[in-house]
This record gives C-alpha cells, sequence and structure tokens, in this order.
C-alpha cells in the first residue's frame, strides 16, 4: 500500500496516530477492550491495548511492514504475524478510493 493511501483512509479517525521519521513509519492504533470487542455492556473496564505497526517506506513511497505487535498498559508485548498486516492493508487498499 502507498503512503500517501494510508494517510487519506485513516486520517480523521481518532483511534490512529501516524508519525513519519524518514524512511520509517510508525502506526499506532488503540484496540478495543475484550468487553468492547465483544459488545458486553456490563463488562468491567479493562486495560487498553495498542497495536503498533512499524513499515519501511520503499520506492515509490510503497509500505513494507517491518514489525507488528499489541501493546498493554503494563508495556507487555505480544507479536502479530506480518501477514496479518498485509491482510489488513489489502482490506484498506480496496476499500479505499
Amino acid at each position: 500500500m502507498n503512503l500517501e493511501k494510508l494517510l487519506q483512509a485513516l486520517s480523521g479517525n481518532p483511534m490512529y496516530r501516524i508519525s513519519v521519521t524518514g524512511d520509517t513509519v510508525e502506526l499506532i492504533a488503540v484496540t478495543p477492550s475484550m468487553g468492547e470487542a465483544a459488545s458486553d455492556v456490563e463488562a468491567e473496564p479493562s486495560e487498553s491495548r495498542h497495536m503498533i505497526i512499524i513499515f519501511k517506506i520503499k520506492e515509490g513511497n510503497e509500505l513494507e511492514p517491518i514489525n507488528a505487535y499489541v501493546e498493554d498498559s503494563r508495556g507487555q508485548r505480544r507479536s502479530v504475524g506480518l501477514d496479518e498486516i498485509r491482510w489488513w492493508l489489502d482490506i484498506i487498499d480496496q476499500t479505499s478510493g
């Protein structure tokens, strides 16, 4: 996916923060809590989690995911497979104009 297309697709969405430094892009997404994800209105509030995806900007401003993980409020990390990130990027690419 192209950097400009990603920026356009996610702009204005408060769940995403994107920073570009040199040839690296860091995308931080706030993920819903387990209760929110399950639409459980009676669930106890739970800790926030962030998905962090690091991209390298390649020729033509194309993005290549190089690292991805979910981090909880205690700083514990769980890796996310880059194939999952590529699949997510394909979905955004197909649904954005």
